[in-house]
């Protein structure tokens, strides 16, 4: 009995990005702490917060400049345990961004106590810049990385979603290492950049006239910089990725520009030689750590819809207004954030090279170390073109196996991985233009097999079983012909074979398809025959006919050869169509004991 072309075997279909009322709402990467509990502790920091700045305001500059960094390095134990208690309750991605940061955390609260003393014996709160003070680059390292491992996804989804689970986990893998990387070169290009103009416009002759040591000086150089990557880096996350968490990476992007604004001024201070930090300024240090550990306990957001962190969603089985999807215009042009995001870099850098080429022009001398910091940044700027023509191969590559995986899907039967109507359609076509143009005198026959009883596995065994005999019978059809036939399903249980001369006489190959076909299967755990009703149409030599023609006297012959119980019919002129009047009553499948 013929199904209707609704799928492998008739059922509804359940999406996958619906979830049961009474399911309980799942949490990307587990949850660091409760929606009450983080707010009780937000309330906590803040009256922390104000108590410090009251002392700071009130109190002696002498008991003030002793409470600032002793409340620092109380912020930063608060931070460290917050990023290790919220990385412990979570996992993945998200344990990777609250560990990291909970690091930068502890490294910063050693060093701060270690301020703490020195400033209490110098009585200042300015600091006195030593080799030693690299150790702080560490505490930036950390809080680079923790905010780049921040879970984020790209603004443009691109075609991710045509791929299988496992080739888009590849992807998201591969994409979010070139991120990172393409990040780091960014903000380095950008600073790097920044920072010559900035030394030959306006720092040079400030910092030369006041005779400070290279020490001294390098310290306070390279922590300015260190601080205007990290800040460059919340600046670009926020810009060109979407963070899974708004108030996580808000918190987090908040405290980390705030500490940098902070350790960039207490560099600033020590290069010009001032005498206090004033307390808005240092109270400001204890605002960016705790807001640094809030960040690592929001709680996560529950979702009933998208499961983002374990690739669960599958487009394929959703309807399209389900899912949040950007960019409708099917990514015809990039979009302004695009432009930007590949322009940005190169702004800064090109009015670098403008400033050396005005210079060259006028005669003016160019310093080695100025000379050496710009080749260092065209070197950058050449591995960051490299990495966007890797990526640019990447995506061609995406877009050519996105196209094969779509022109395979839609001339091929999802189920059985035979050809569907419509490629049976085009090689019908294009085998009988060929027998016409050519003249070949050898016959070409289109066999129909349809299942007798399909409708009733479904029914006794179940849809799993029906798909499996589908399965199955699409086996041993394609190893019944030769390689150069093809065998399509064409909808439910109906299957098509088209053979081109030279091979068996078609009344031949009927026989065999009709006995591979009624071979005993296993299914729902034991064996079943079902066996199925061949139709034969030939196009003998120098015979005319059109592909709707040869597939209707095959459908004819093959419900004959149903009427007359199972036998292998080919079409003669004069054969009925289908009519329930006269089809012979259903049997059920045999089983073999």
């Amino acid at each position: 009995m013929r199904d209707p072309e609704a799928g492998p075997s008739a059922r509804p279909r359940k999406s996958r990005l619906t979830r049961p009322a009474s399911a309980p709402a799942r949490r990307l990467g587990g949850s660091a702490m409760s929606g009450q509990t983080f707010w009780r502790l937000a309330t906590g920091a803040a009256m922390f917060l104000l108590a410090v700045l009251l002392v700071a305001l009130v109190a002696r500059r002498s008991v003030a400049i002793v409470v600032e960094p002793a409340a620092g390095a109380t912020a930063a134990g608060v931070a460290a345990v917050c990023g290790g208690l919220g990385g412990w309750r979570c996992r993945g991605d998200e344990r990777r961004w609250r560990w990291l940061t909970g690091s930068a955390a502890t490294v910063t609260m050693v060093g701060v106590a270690a301020a703490a003393w020195s400033t209490a014996v110098s009585g200042t709160n300015v600091p006195r810049l030593h080799l030693s003070d690299l150790g702080y680059l560490v505490c930036y390292a950390l809080a680079l990385a923790g905010l780049l491992t921040m879970p984020t996804d790209p603004l443009d989804h691109g075609p991710d979603g045509l791929a299988g689970r496992e080739g888009r986990d590849r992807h998201r893998s591969v994409s979010s290492r070139r991120w990172l990387v393409v990040t780091v070169l960014d903000s380095l290009l950008l600073v790097g950049s920044l920072a010559l103009l900035g030394w030959d416009l306006v720092v040079e002759d400030v910092v030369v006239g006041r005779g400070h040591g290279l020490v001294a000086l390098l310290m306070a150089w390279v922590l300015a910089l260190a601080a205007l990557v990290l800040i460059v880096a919340v600046f670009l996350v926020g810009t060109f990725r979407r963070p899974r968490s708004w108030l996580a990476f808000s918190l987090l992007a908040a405290g980390l520009v705030l500490l940098a604004v902070v350790a960039t001024t207490y560099a600033a201070a020590a290069v010009r030689r001032w005498v206090v930090v004033p307390p808005p300024i240092s109270a400001g240090f204890v605002a960016a750590l705790l807001l640094v550990g809030l960040a690592t306990v929001v709680p996560a957001r529950p979702t009933s819809l998208l499961a983002v962190d374990a690739g669960d969603v599958d487009v394929r089985d959703a309807d399209v207004s389900e899912v949040d999807v950007s960019d409708r215009e099917g990514g015809r042009r990039p979009g302004r954030l695009q432009v930007l995001h590949l322009m940005l870099p190169y702004l800064p850098l090109g009015a670098v090279g403008l400033l050396a080429v005005v210079r060259l022009v006028e005669s003016a001398q160019i310093q080695r170390d100025e000379m050496l910091v710009l080749f260092f940044l065209l070197a950058l700027a050449l591995v960051r073109q490299v990495c966007t023509l890797l990526e640019n191969a990447n995506l061609l590559a995406r877009y050519r196996a996105s196209q094969r995986q779509l022109r395979y899907q839609a001339f091929h039967d999802p189920l059985t991985g035979l050809a569907n109507r419509a490629l049976f359609g085009q090689r019908l076509r294009a085998a009988l233009e060929r027998r016409a143009r050519d003249g070949d005198p050898r016959s070409l026959a289109v066999l129909f097999c349809d299942l007798d009883d399909f409708k009733i596995v479904n029914d006794a065994l179940g849809h799993g079983a029906g798909d499996e005999l589908l399965r199955v019978t699409a086996a041993r059809l394609a190893a019944a012909v030769r390689s150069v036939d093809t065998v399509a399903r064409l909808g439910g249980d109906e299957f098509a074979i088209l053979a081109e001369g030279g091979g068996d006489d078609p009344r031949q190959l009927g026989r065999r398809v009709a006995d591979a076909v009624a071979a005993p299967c296993v299914l729902a755990g034991a064996p079943y025959t079902v066996r199925g009703s061949v139709g034969l149409a030939i196009v003998e030599p120098g015979g005319a006919a059109d592909p709707e023609t040869v597939i209707h006297q095959a459908d004819l012959a093959m419900y004959e050869a149903k009427r007359a119980g199972g036998a292998v019919t080919v079409y003669q002129p004069g054969l009925s169509g289908p009519d329930s009047g006269r089809r012979r009553a259903p049997r059920a499948p045999g089983r073999y004991p």
